[in-house]
């Protein structure tokens, strides 16, 4: 399962579902959009992610201010759809939000589980083997 998150007005982090039970989220100010914005630089209806046949995707609904994906630290235009991987950044006008698909992590997770043969626990739920808990930052790390 994917998920979008982002910080709301009051700095909170929301997470969003975004796979086979929400195939579609949409980002925009209107009322019905999923992710709803009031940022001057996000369109009534700016864009849209979508899940199908394990694919993610941003699509950009034209709107006025673009729809980006951070990569290598440079603004690449969605235009007008773009996939998804793990950790993708996406600006839509000045709106920022982040994707992470926990599947990748389940995968580091299990060829930790492989590669070891000693069990620990990491907040109470076995992930990893060996001497030292693995941590979902440690999975991160080693991501390839």
């Amino acid at each position: 399962m994917g998920k979008l998150i982002y910080m709301d007005n009051q700095g909170r982090e929301i997470v969003v579902p975004l796979g086979p039970d929400a195939p579609v989220v949409s980002l925009g100010r209107a009322t019905d959009c999923t992710i709803r914005s009031n940022r001057k630089s996000v369109s009534r209806r700016h864009a849209e992610f979508r899940y199908a046949n394990g694919i993610y995707e941003v699509i950009d609904l034209k709107s006025s201010n673009g729809t980006y994906l951070i990569v290598d630290d440079n603004r690449q235009p969605v235009s007008p759809r773009v996939s998804l991987k793990n950790e993708d950044e996406v600006w839509c006008g000045d709106f920022i939000l982040h994707f992470e698909d926990e599947e990748v992590y389940e995968e580091i997770a299990l060829e930790a589980l492989e590669e070891d043969s000693n069990p620990t626990q990491y907040d109470g739920v076995q992930v990893g083997f060996g001497a030292e808990p693995v941590s979902y930052t440690h999975l991160r790390a080693h991501e390839t």
